[in-house]
């Protein structure tokens, strides 16, 4: 297929899982922004004080937990460092602008949220109110809503939802430190706020849905309780509605976020658990689905975390650099102690996890994100993370950047995760730096203890666009302190190329040893075998991004082959004492796993049904 035919393959698959209100609000919004530019003057100015709308807090508004951090910010040199990056923002207006022009969107919006300046006002060391309102003030003249060339980032809904809630804070903390209500800047702060809300009223996501409308949602909540008038009670009425239809159709029955994210997941229950802790102080009275949402969703945050309390990297997720994920777990668990769930890996849909004494596994075996928001989905289906005695061993890629550019291709693509890869393609069509074409299904899972084993399988059809019924089925064979055993079933016929990698955490080496590898880091190892294959597995270097704008190197064994379909392969991780017996039936279809010093039996067989 031509590159050209390619691209318009790709954009209808696109377009095709878009809902029709998607389809239809993104119009609106493209044409929304062809007014601003006609209409807008060439010079603007921002708002008057004299202009702005008057508006009257709630001096009872509580000041919120915060578990949100920051990078070098140093407001008197103007020095701020988001995603790895540091860079000065001059004070001549023009100039802020284009210094700003040249960071990337992602970097232009973290200077825009303000949310840094929350934690700068809550260490007393670093507290400075003066400088906090002479950063707003400058910025209200550097980027006004009302002049062309400052709108794209610092205007763009998402933005405006976040330095709302980051405002409130601020104001709130303002006055704690004893900055008295009538000062002008002050004032100017309020009536500020009345115009954000206008335009982001004005400007919901609903084209885009997903984290970002609940983002909106959240904004216009803490502003409705945060200021008085009928205005903002319309703001108010709105957002709660919405509220209420978004914590049912964001959260799925496992308590996971809806785009399957842990990063976003993290971000998404900070977000409930400050409305929940807003409304609780003001005796607001919310849906009872959100408590019994924010209480699913810390019990899912628990269950998912590594043995170092942080999250896996399954799609768009690396270290929260700006929240801290062991904050919000211990946030959660503090206000909604009597409430919390038990979740298990029954149902659907979502991650399968393993956790023992020494070893933790969590599996990929859940869609990926919804089709008609699939901005952060990976082509990494059916991959999975492991610790080992405390450390990582099994890591997914993590995130290097939004923009476009060959580490943000890699680490969506399925050579990024430890999973297998056929003929070279994605399991899903991830293009540019947000979107899917066609993509990866689960088309079956099932969880079960088998003696003292706990056994994952999962199928998916992602490379069913290359040929029919062509299925990976995947799975994983855990016996505690023992072993784990990774087994794959490549459905279809023909030749084609399969490829299995298993992607290492920085510090773990791999040597060869006696027809497999000793997988060492620092005085611990296991041993690792890959029978059967045709041609002999390899290392090799790869990137890893353990958090935004940082690279590092770690190994990755590759096992490719040609093979004719149908094939299984397996893999062994062996922790401790003599390997299992692994016996494949004369006609290949079931797997005989035998370990008699851990009276274990088991018959295996796919669960594709091609």
């Amino acid at each position: 297929m031509s590159v050209f035919f390619k691209q318009v393959n790709a954009y209808f698959w696109s377009l095709w899982y878009l809902k029709p209100s998607q389809i239809w609000w993104r119009l609106v919004r493209a044409f929304k922004g062809l007014a601003w530019n006609i209409i807008l003057p060439t010079r603007g100015r921002p708002v008057r004080f004299e202009d702005l709308p008057k508006a009257e807090a709630r001096e009872d508004f509580p000041d919120l937990a915060s578990c949100l951090g920051y990078e070098t910010i140093e407001l008197e040199q103007s020095a701020f460092s988001f995603l790895n990056d540091q860079r000065i923002v001059p004070r001549d207006r023009i100039a802020a602008r284009m210094e700003l022009s040249r960071a990337p969107l992602l970097w232009q919006y973290h200077f825009h949220y303000h949310d840094y300046l929350v934690p700068l006002l809550k260490n007393v060391r670093r507290q400075d109110p003066e400088q906090v309102l002479e950063f707003i003030a400058w910025w209200r003249e550097a980027f006004p809503l009302d002049e062309k060339g400052s709108r794209k980032a610092a205007w763009h809904p998402y933005v405006i939802s976040k330095r709302i809630d980051a405002w409130i804070h601020v104001y709130v903390l303002l006055r704690k430190a004893g900055v008295t209500p009538i000062d002008r800047r002050m004032r100017t702060m309020l009536g500020e706020l009345v115009l954000h809300g206008r335009e982001l009223r004005a400007n919901l996501e609903r084209g885009t849905l997903a984290n970002h409308l609940f983002q909106n949602i959240k904004a216009l909540v803490l502003l409705g309780l945060f200021l008085h008038g009928k205005e903002s009670r319309a703001w108010l009425a709105t957002a709660e509605t919405l509220l209420s239809r978004e914590v049912r159709a964001q959260v799925l029955e496992d308590g996971c976020h809806i785009e399957m994210s842990p990063m976003y997941h993290v971000a998404f229950l900070n977000d409930i658990l400050d409305i929940l802790e807003t409304a609780t102080s003001l005796r607001v009275s919310l849906d009872p689905e959100v408590e019994h949402t924010a209480a699913k969703m810390t019990t899912f945050l628990e269950r998912i975390l590594h043995p170092d309390n942080e999250i896996p990297f399954f799609n768009d997720s690396t270290k929260p650099f700006f929240i801290d994920t062991g904050c919000v777990l211990g946030r959660g668990r503090g206000m909604l102690k009597k409430v919390l769930p038990t979740i298990t890996n029954e149902g659907e849909p979502g991650y399968m996890v393993h956790r023992s004494s020494d070893l933790f596994l969590v599996y990929d075996a859940g869609q990926g994100a919804p089709d008609y928001q699939p901005g952060h989905l990976h082509a990494d289906a059916l991959s999975f993370e492991m610790s080992w005695k405390g450390k990582r061993w099994i890591s997914d890629t993590g995130v290097y950047h939004y923009m476009e550019c060959p580490e943000r291709s890699y680490s969506r693509s399925t050579a990024a995760h430890s999973t297998v890869e056929v003929d070279g393609e994605n399991q899903s069509e991830v293009w540019k730096s947000f979107r899917v074409g066609r993509r990866a299904r689960i088309v079956s899972r099932s969880s079960r203890r088998i003696g003292n084993a706990e056994v994952f399988q999962a199928v998916h059809d992602g490379y069913n666009r290359l040929e029919k019924n062509l299925l990976h089925a995947r799975s994983l064979v855990i016996l505690p302190r023992r072993f784990v055993i990774v087994v794959d079933w490549i459905h279809g016929n023909g030749d084609h190329e399969i490829t299995s990698r298993f992607h290492f955490h920085p510090g773990v080496e791999l040597i060869e040893d006696d027809g497999g590898f000793i997988v060492r880091m620092e005085d611990m190892h296991h041993r690792m075998y890959c029978p059967g294959t045709s041609s002999r597995p390899i290392v090799e270097v790869t990137p890893y991004f353990p958090e935004f704008g940082k690279k590092v190197d770690r190994k990755t064994l590759v096992c490719k082959e040609r093979v004719s379909l149908p094939v299984r392969r397996f893999v062994l991780f062996l922790f401790e004492g003599e390997a299992p017996g692994i016996d494949l039936d004369p006609d290949g279809k079931f797997l005989h796993i035998s370990a008699t010093d851990d009276q274990l039996d088991i018959v295996l067989d796919s669960i594709a049904k091609p």
